[in-house]
């Protein structure tokens, strides 16, 4: 039996917080597009969200703290151009 969960530090909250408010926007983007000609253009946005954050689940906050903060950074900088209600689309590279 597993015992008590360890709280977690201060860049594993900022990444949680982030992450919920990036699959919210995507969310109401994805329910915005159904129906649309976009939505089989672009595909899902949560899908690019889980995508984005699977890519780097594997940094550890210990031994590598700056490269978590500029992702949180550039993170952050993604979901204010994705909540944007101009942008309509992403392009995956």
């Amino acid at each position: 039996m597993a015992g008590p969960a360890r709280p977690l530090s201060g860049l594993q909250r900022q990444v949680l917080s982030l992450f919920r408010r990036c699959i919210r926007a995507a969310r109401l983007k994805d329910s915005q597009q159904q129906g649309t000609s976009d939505e089989v253009a672009f595909g899902s946005w949560r899908a690019y969200v889980r995508a984005q954050f699977e890519q780097h689940r594997g940094l550890k906050p210990i031994r590598d703290h700056m490269l978590v903060e500029y992702h949180i950074r550039r993170g952050q900088k993604a979901f204010e151009l994705l909540s944007k209600p101009e942008v309509k689309g992403i392009q995956q590279s």
